[in-house]
């Protein structure tokens, strides 16, 4: 009778335990993980194309690029610009950068311009950071006056909540 009660108490143990764990993996298979990629450069792309008249030979820049929103960040994947340099003797060297209204001792340079035709293009990669509220500024030392400087900003927003 002992050993029958045993026997019954094992199975029913067993049986139990298959039936909990059997329950625990089916429920664990039916819950997707939940993920959310709110960074993804797609997500929340920024493009903005700006020009600028620069009435004399100078340090000229473009500051009327689409500012960043509040509550995100501005992440800057690639920069260009097109510009007339300056013949004058004595004039600066064709240096491009970029920089932020809000900061504007924070600065990233370009690659050296290349020359198309009578005009230089500085065009590559590069990471930099815009606050919210600042904008964007391409600065170009060397375009002629009396010429329009061209700039595009590409990159994407990242949400700071």
């Amino acid at each position: 009778m002992l050993k029958s009660f045993r026997v019954t108490a094992l199975l029913v143990f067993t049986a139990s335990v298959f039936v909990s764990l059997a329950a625990t993996t089916a429920a664990h298979a039916q819950k997707p993980a939940i993920t959310k990629s709110v960074d993804e450069p797609g997500r929340s792309p920024y493009f903005s194309s700006a020009s600028r008249y620069c009435a004399v030979t100078t340090v000229c820049g473009i500051d009327s690029f689409k500012p960043v929103p509040a509550g995100f960040r501005l992440v800057i994947t690639h920069v260009s610009a097109i510009y007339r340099p300056s013949s004058d003797p004595g004039h600066f060297d064709n240096e491009v950068y970029l920089r932020q209204s809000s900061d504007r001792g924070s600065i990233a340079h370009l690659p050296a311009p290349s020359s198309i035709g009578l005009q230089l293009v500085a065009s590559g990669p590069i990471t930099f950071y815009v606050e919210p509220g600042s904008t964007p500024e391409i600065m170009v030392a060397n375009a002629a006056g009396g010429y329009d400087i061209h700039g595009s900003i590409t990159g994407y927003l990242v949400a700071l909540n």
